[in-house]
């Protein structure tokens, strides 16, 4: 009958695991002599040295690790981590296909969830076995499962922060992915600026980010087969092409009153922002806003700029109201960005200016350029 003691054999193991290691440290430790004296007459980089070590028999292989390290692995199948400052540590361990999840749920009407999400999450094991387990820190907001194994599936259930772990079966070795889950509402009736041909809705932060995605894309702006200028981007998560004369909707807010105008796509790429580049989107107003006149005089003497010099005129009356209490009635006011615009001086002048301006007449300059 043979008898046996597994906290013997762990110890047993443990020692040679150590011994081990302590003399794949002294192998790498010779090599790393060597490196230190090549470069004092080289520049030779870490990776280039220890790539050429593999001839010598020890070294299988070696890949960079950083900046400043390589990863090295032995003959006998171990792994470690040798950085330029000569610090030489195992790689072993657990690593996950992501550290962190940022999941954004969207909800109904009705205040529920409108479709499950779920994110797949791998663990590998580097230099140790054995079985992973995992937990959630909060299963109320999201659930890990299978609790064993090295595929598993995160489903998010509610706003708020979980941490995924994954340790081997007895603690050792954790690792953990943080995952955060925000809840988008759907948007009110009055907060929908844009419906596209699949019945998406979209309100002016998604307009914005349309915007941003054609200015960061060469090649975003084409001529469909009509002949028409359109540009291509993404809004909420979707790609969404829109042509010039796209109608869209604001909400202007006077006193007590709200009420809904249109907008119209006049182009994309065209106007030069004042805070440089350009500005993705340039729309103009179908209906007609509050009436204001053009300047006491009623007539267009001295243009969009008012009376005075180019460095100190104040604008029109008409300039003013559009960019003060016209400008805080909308409620894209937060994404209408100041661009610089060129007009005439009026009265039949050929004399141009420019201004700065989020709000603007066009400028028969632009309308009719001589």
């Amino acid at each position: 009958m043979v008898f046996s003691d597994n906290g013997i054999i762990k110890r047993a193991q443990g020692a040679a695991d150590a011994q081990k290691e302590a003399q794949d440290k002294d192998t790498l430790t010779a090599m790393m002599a060597g490196y230190e004296v090549e470069k004092l007459t080289s520049s030779k980089s870490l990776l280039d040295y220890f790539t050429e070590q593999k001839t010598k028999g020890d070294i299988s292989n070696v890949t960079a690790n950083g900046e400043n390290g390589v990863l090295v692995t032995l003959n006998n199948g171990t792994q470690y981590k040798v950085n330029e400052d000569g610090t030489i540590t195992p790689n072993k361990g657990i690593s996950l296909s992501q550290t962190t999840f940022n999941i954004q749920l969207e909800e109904d009407e009705a205040g529920k969830i409108k479709e499950e999400v779920t994110k797949t999450l791998t663990a590998s094991l580097t230099g140790i076995e054995g079985t992973i387990k995992w937990t959630s820190s909060d299963e109320t907001v999201a659930t890990v499962s299978p609790k064993e194994g090295t595929n598993v599936t995160v489903k998010a259930l509610a706003k708020g922060t979980t941490t995924i772990t994954a340790s081997l079966a007895d603690g050792t070795y954790p690792v953990t992915c943080k995952v955060t889950l925000t809840v988008k509402k759907p948007l009110a009736a009055d907060e929908v600026a844009y419906t596209d041909s699949n019945g998406n809705k979209y309100g002016w932060e998604h307009i914005n980010e349309f915007s941003a995605s054609i200015l960061s894309n060469a090649n975003s702006v084409t001529t469909n087969n009509d002949g028409v200028m359109q540009a291509t981007g993404t809004m909420n998560g979707n790609t969404v092409t829109i042509p010039v004369g796209t109608q869209m909707t604001v909400q202007v807010t006077q006193g007590s009153t709200k009420k809904a105008y249109t907008v119209r796509v006049l182009g994309f790429k065209y106007d030069d922002l004042t805070s440089g580049g350009k500005a993705g989107i340039t729309f103009d107003f179908v209906e007609l806003l509050p009436n204001a006149q053009m300047n006491s005089s009623a007539d267009n003497t001295e243009g969009w700029g008012g009376s005075g010099t180019e460095s100190n005129d104040g604008g029109c009356a008409l300039r003013g109201t559009l960019n003060s209490t016209t400008l805080a009635s909308l409620n894209n006011k937060d994404y209408i960005k100041a661009v610089n615009k060129t007009y005439y001086l009026g009265n039949k002048s050929t004399e141009t200016r420019t201004k700065s301006d989020k709000l603007w007449l066009l400028a028969c300059s632009e309308i009719w350029p001589k």
